[in-house]
């Protein structure tokens, strides 16, 4: 959940920071035009001399603007669809409801005599600037759902614990007992569950093998760090089998330890 709140907060600010560039770009290229029944009339006299009035040209539109038009809506759709990505991984169908139905004048009022491909950009530039809105208002409530812990849902769980005699796991109400044959589990549990805070380095379990012969003396230690990643990454898959908590081990390339949160007394949600 953090990191969708960090991904879209990014988001927000590369569109807020977008949208400020689109309004001043088309301050550039679209002119300060004069509705017609605001222009002073001209008195000219016609080829048959009769006298009628009309009113002075307009500024024509920008010789680039479709260019931009064709950039800054690639940029916009691209931002959009950038956003219903992140938002698809919170699971939250609203938001992706909200998001692609904004609502809102936009950033840009314009008051005057404007081609299509002006008034086109205008639509295209309000549209991303009412997304930008809504999703101010999508991370300002998603962040505060995630504050909120509920507490009525939550149960007791029993810190973690090792039985080398047994081999067992006992964690979360459920016994997790490994084979005799099984390769390296039981002595890389003996090792990690003697020093439940310690973090330890996968290539550590290679120098402190030699300790655990006593426990298992025909069992050789292990070839190389890759090999002890492997084991605890389905000692990990074990224990979520068992009791559907995926992360006992906190385990990365580098390192493993026990996760603090099962260490001590800590919540489960049933």
């Amino acid at each position: 959940m953090k990191e969708e709140i960090e991904e879209l907060t990014r988001l927000f600010e590369v569109g807020k920071n977008a949208n400020d560039q689109f309004d001043q770009l088309f301050e550039t290229l679209v002119p300060k035009r004069l509705p017609n029944f605001l222009k002073t009339p001209q008195v000219e006299i016609g080829k048959h001399g009769f006298s009628y009035t009309r009113h002075s040209d307009s500024e024509p539109e920008h010789k680039r603007l479709v260019e931009f038009l064709e950039t800054i809506k690639k940029h916009t759709d691209n931002w959009v669809n950038d956003v219903n990505t992140v938002l698809t991984k919170t699971e939250k169908t609203r938001y992706r409801l909200q998001f692609n139905d904004p609502q809102g004048m936009g950033s840009i009022v314009y008051v005057g005599e404007i081609t299509d491909n002006e008034s086109r950009l205008i639509d295209v530039i309000n549209d991303f600037s009412r997304h930008i809105d809504e999703l101010r208002k999508i991370i300002i409530d998603y962040e505060a759902t995630s504050e909120q812990t509920p507490q009525t849902t939550e149960q007791a769980v029993e810190p973690a614990s090792y039985d080398p005699k047994t081999r067992t796991i006992f964690f979360a109400d459920e016994a997790i007992r490994f084979n005799k044959n099984a390769e390296y589990q039981s002595a890389i549990c003996s090792l990690i569950f003697k020093k439940p805070e310690a973090t330890w380095g996968l290539k550590d379990f290679l120098s402190v093998w030699d300790t655990q012969y006593d426990y298992l003396p025909d069992l050789q230690k292990p070839s190389d760090w890759n090999k002890v990643y492997e084991i605890i990454k389905k000692m990990n898959m074990r224990v979520a089998s068992a009791t559907g908590i995926k992360d006992l081990f906190k385990l990365s390339t580098k390192s493993v330890r026990l996760n603090p949160k099962y260490i001590t007394q800590s919540k489960k949600r049933p």
